[in-house]
């Protein structure tokens, strides 16, 4: 008896398939950029007909909300690591733990160039089509708000919520200058940039925190 035939890379498992057209995505992306994105190119990178890039993604905008909550994730994982990290310093300072989500903010975003600006370009889910994302950037945004209601739990909530504003907005244009290369930044000086450019605003922020 002859062995039986693979199965055609349509057939596959669902997970296996969805994963690679994620992994092949981003590969995409990161050569295009989102508006030239296809998911023809993706089924044909994934080896695979376009139709079956549709069992799993409806859409384009579907498979680049998938790729984003995938980046709130990961870089979830990246600034709760970095907090722990800092939390178990015996000489921590009160503005540490920020500093070090800056830090793993702007790695992550140096890592993961193409999932960065699928996360933080246009907004994907204004019509609240997958909310598996909204989980994923809150549960992103807690990190932040943690920390921050540690080093200021008697001011107001506002007022927490417009001081890790300011920290998001000061990290994020520094991630866009490096990534846009305006600046050039070896890995090597990662830490003490963030550092040399962060300690003002953080040192700012910790005035507004603890009055």
């Amino acid at each position: 008896m002859s062995a039986p035939k693979p199965a055609p890379r349509d057939q596959y498992h669902h997970g296996d398939l969805a994963r690679e057209l994620l992994e092949v995505s981003v590969a995409i992306l990161a050569e295009t950029g989102a508006d030239a994105f296809t998911l023809r190119e993706a089924a044909r990178r994934a080896g695979v007909s376009h139709r079956a890039v549709y069992r799993h993604y409806t859409d384009k905008r579907a498979l680049l909300a998938a790729i984003a909550e995938g980046g709130y994730r990961a870089l979830a994982a990246d600034m709760e690591q970095a907090v722990a990290t800092t939390h178990a310093e015996p000489t921590r300072t009160p503005g540490d733990a920020l500093l070090a989500i800056a830090e793993a903010y702007l790695r992550f975003a140096l890592r993961e160039p193409a999932r960065f600006q699928v996360m933080f370009g246009p907004r994907l889910n204004l019509d609240e089509r997958f909310p598996s994302l909204e989980v994923a950037i809150k549960e992103t945004v807690s990190v932040l708000s943690r920390e921050l209601r540690a080093v200021g739990p008697d001011v107001t909530s506002a007022v927490r919520r417009d001081a890790g504003v300011s920290l998001w907005a000061a990290v994020h244009g520094l991630s866009s200058l490096v990534l846009s290369r305006r600046i050039r930044l070896r890995d090597t000086h990662i830490h003490s940039y963030v550092g040399t450019t962060m300690t003002p605003v953080i040192a700012g922020i910790l005035r507004v925190l603890r009055p």
